[in-house]
């Protein structure tokens, strides 16, 4: 996408942005962006997600208009889009299963519920922490897991040596 619209990449911090992909899906080419027009280009924009600013979509759009991006390859790289959009739709499906997967396995789990009761710690975090340490039970210390995580920082220096 790099050399077709190069300044959208920069535009968009992340490629799997919900704008961003309408726009790769129905829309990759400066110059398809440019033919549907400023209003038509916003509408869609804003149909499909609702939460993109107006402001964004036009200047979006006007980078379209002065894009420097490389054009006269669209079919090969209108194949190399939709090829790499089915592979990133595959994946997230798979990557749902898993994590629904997961979630089922760890649900019932007494360390999951106080793990997600934690502001900021979500399933995955959650799935994550109780997959890396397996049962808290098994610390008897809260230094042990600090010390698991590699999060023991305390030492000490004499000159001679370091010592944990």
């Amino acid at each position: 996408m790099g050399y077709i619209f190069p300044e959208l990449e920069h535009y968009f911090t992340d490629i799997l942005a919900k704008s961003m992909m309408i726009i790769l899906e129905n829309c990759p080419f400066p110059s398809e962006i440019r033919r549907m027009g400023r209003s038509r280009f916003v509408f869609l924009l804003a149909k499909e997600n609702p939460r993109f600013s107006r402001k964004r979509a036009e200047e979006i759009y006007e980078l379209a208009c002065s894009s420097v991006g490389i054009t006269g390859e669209e079919k090969s790289a209108l194949f190399e889009i939709k090829f790499l959009l089915k592979e990133l739709e595959d994946l997230k499906k798979n990557m749902d299963k898993v994590n629904a997967e997961v979630q089922n396995i760890v649900s019932g789990r007494d360390d999951y519920s106080l793990l997600i009761s934690i502001p900021g710690v979500g399933p995955v975090t959650a799935s994550s922490v109780i997959a890396e340490i397996e049962d808290i039970t098994n610390f008897s210390l809260g230094k042990q897991l600090i010390k698991l995580a590699g999060l023991d920082l305390y030492g000490s220096e004499s000159g001679i040596s370091i010592t944990p």
